[in-house]
């Protein structure tokens, strides 16, 4: 039986940063209850070069973490202290993983990937310079198909099928074949080869699952929901409820209690008992668990990773560092001693091997299609599940919102943004990537994929001379178009009589919640890690406002203006105010500022934007995001504020995204 019950939210786990003159974290402070309080706090300092990128930082054991960057500002080798964990990383021009090579250089480690015309991958190779393949190869098909699938008529961007060759052990090599619906749902999903396995599925119309028993193994438990509330009602003979939240209470291994923002917060499982804690951020940094007590605990960099596992357990009179994890180009490195093991991962970001920097395999493993192991052998450092972090004694997969079971296919809890009604499959807030999994994945837990609707920009469209996005011209009071970009991203623009605003189907916030097979695009599993937060960014030169993380541009929300008369975008008038020429301010000045929550003080829906400490204002102060608003007698258009569309403006307050850079 797990020990009486406790609220985690009361034990104490804290975090608190320090800050350069350019706003970025120069020390991470955090704490568990065992060291708060105590001197031994674990802090991570962190160094940037000129661009504003990673350079080095400190793990919480106390050992430094390098990397080597780019001009294009992309990591190319990481060491650890005095040990190297990767050689060498290069790119594809569009910016994806070309190839990667461990400690022990190219010679000994090297992966290599290959893509086709639309960025999609089409092999992966673990191997050396001398025989990519030597661990395995890994091909990919987008068009055409074998029985029992129907032949596609064409790369719609579902994966069709793939062959994994394991020069390591031959018995994990197969041909996998996966089979879709109308509205491009896994259907069938068949491995050949010894052992093998014959998976079928069917969803009703609300897109809640069913499988029918194959052959092979695959979980197949009979299930039926509630088509109201798409919430399960039994698995096999066991009843399934859910609290009042719509969080799922239990299944047929363990039960649940959630905290008050929809986290679990105690599982129990055959003896197994489990309490995570959270800190601030809403990010697991603890476990106490049993049978055999432990606590676990996982210091978080300022990118959200884990950066290791710090034990407490007392049987095994042990207390210190497990593993030390990093990230490099989204790739998962497991610290330790003298070597660093390489999480090698297929197209959805699913571990295939673990190696050491000779290029040793220390764990070889194939997945089914929602995640669950289908074989493995060797010893594990770590496993990444669906691009998500799993730790195997969790009876969860945890994203960065909540929590997936593999074993069900589907989310434990409700997403906490809503889907969109032009494509109904996403209006089931249980659904795990549309029932895609062999396509997508969804590391924040916030979005479904987008790629399934298919449209073409239609309508009066014209790329934007000033930001080179897509907007429209025409006499249309508000409609909607539809439309991919290079990276075969599904990108939406809504306009009106004011303008148009563009973002990432499905809404504006659930941007870093769509991660597409292809480029890796936002540090998917095939592409750069997110290189930090995402912010917005508005030139004072071209009035363009932009989401970005790093140096990609994720949402372009519009074109406007800051300024008046000689001062109307002009970078060099960022000193002059309306006490010194008011006819001709310039632009509100370069630097970071937080962008407040949208009132009606200066038009609908406009935005304070305080100053980060650091920032320097000229002399000058009170500037906000609005609309065009001269024709008010208490206003001028401009005076130095952001001028921008009311969809434009929409767009920024709609992202939940409160950080904004001004560049000239």
């Amino acid at each position: 039986m797990p020990p009486a019950s406790r609220d985690r939210r009361h034990d104490k786990a804290r975090i608190c940063a320090t800050r350069d003159q350019m706003g970025r974290v120069a020390n991470l402070w955090q704490c568990a209850p065992y060291n708060c309080g105590s001197a031994s706090i674990w802090n991570m300092a962190y160094s940037y070069d000129l661009a504003g990128d990673v350079t080095s930082y400190t793990n919480p054991e106390g050992f430094t973490v390098t990397q080597g960057i780019d001009v294009n500002q992309r990591p190319t080798s990481l060491t650890y202290g005095a040990n190297m964990a990767v050689s060498s990383i290069t790119y594809t021009p569009w910016g994806a993983i070309s190839t990667m090579c461990g400690g022990g250089g190219c010679a000994q480690s090297q992966e290599t990937r290959q893509y086709n015309n639309r960025f999609q991958p089409v092999l992966m190779e673990l191997g050396n310079s001398s025989n990519l393949s030597a661990d395995y190869s890994l091909t990919y098909s987008y068009t055409g198909s074998s029985p029992p699938c129907a032949a596609a008529t064409g790369d719609n961007g579902n994966i069709m099928g793939s062959t994994y060759t394991d020069n390591v052990n031959a018995g994990y090599s197969h041909a996998f074949t996966y089979c879709y619906d109308a509205v491009n749902r896994l259907t069938h999903a068949v491995a050949s080869g010894s052992p093998a396995y014959d998976l079928i599925y069917s969803y009703d119309q609300y897109g809640n699952g069913t499988c029918a028993p194959g052959s092979g193994g695959g979980l197949c438990p009979a299930v039926s929901y509630n088509s109201g509330t798409n919430r399960m009602t039994s698995i096999g003979s066991t009843g399934v409820s859910y609290d009042p939240a719509g969080n799922q209470l239990n299944d047929i291994w363990s039960t649940y209690e959630y905290d008050a923002e929809g986290r679990v917060k105690h599982s129990y499982s055959s003896g197994q008992w489990q309490y995570p804690m959270y800190n601030a951020l809403g990010q697991r940094v603890q476990d106490y668990q049993g049978i055999d007590p432990m606590t676990l605990t996982y210091p978080i960099d300022i990118f959200g990773q884990r950066t290791g596992t710090f034990d407490q357990h007392p049987s095994a009179h042990w207390t210190g560092w497990d593993v030390y994890w990093s990230q490099v180009a989204g790739q998962r490195l497991n610290m330790g001693g003298a070597s660093a093991f390489i999480d090698h991962s297929d197209a959805v970001g699913s571990t295939t091997m673990e190696t050491d920097p000779a290029g040793g395999v220390q764990w070889d493993v194939t997945h089914y299609p929602w995640g669950g192991v289908f074989q493995e052998t060797g010893i594990r450092q770590s496993e990444v599940v669906m691009g998500l972090d799993w730790q195997v004694n969790d009876p969860l997969v945890p994203s960065a919102t909540r929590e997936v079971s593999s074993a069900l296919g589907r989310w434990m809890t409700p997403d906490l943004l809503g889907g969109d009604v032009s494509n109904p499959q996403s209006l089931n807030r249980y659904a795990y990537v549309l029932n895609n999994p062999t396509t997508f994945t969804d590391p924040l837990g916030l979005a479904p994929p987008a790629g399934e609707l298919k449209a073409e920009f239609k309508l009066h469209c014209l790329m934007d001379p000033v930001c080179n996005h897509w907007s429209s011209v025409g006499g249309y009071d508000y409609w909607t178009i539809l439309g991919y970009d290079p990276f075969d991203l599904l990108f939406k623009t809504v306009c009106n009589s004011e303008g148009c605003g563009t973002y990432l189907d499905t809404h504006a916030a659930d941007i870093l919640g769509i991660w597409r097979v292809g480029p890796g695009f936002i540090g998917g599993a095939l592409g750069l890690p997110a290189p930090g937060p995402p912010n917005w960014q508005y030139s004072q030169k071209r009035g363009c406002m932009d989401l970005k993380v790093g140096a990609v541009t994720i949402v372009h929300a519009g074109a406007g203006y800051a300024g008046h008369g000689m001062g109307l975008n002009n970078p060099d008038s960022q000193s002059i105010g309306e006490r010194i020429d008011r006819a001709n301010a310039g632009p509100l000045p370069r630097g970071r500022y937080v962008i407040g929550l949208p009132t009606n003080e200066i038009g609908p829906v406009s935005m304070p934007l305080d100053p980060v400490p650091g920032t320097n204002m000229e002399g000058r102060d009170s500037f906000w995001i609005h609309g065009d608003n001269g024709s008010n007698s208490r206003f001028s258009s401009s005076e130095g504020c952001i001028v921008l569309s009311r969809p434009s403006r929409e767009t920024v307050t709609g992202s939940g995204i409160s950080n904004l850079i001004v560049v000239p």
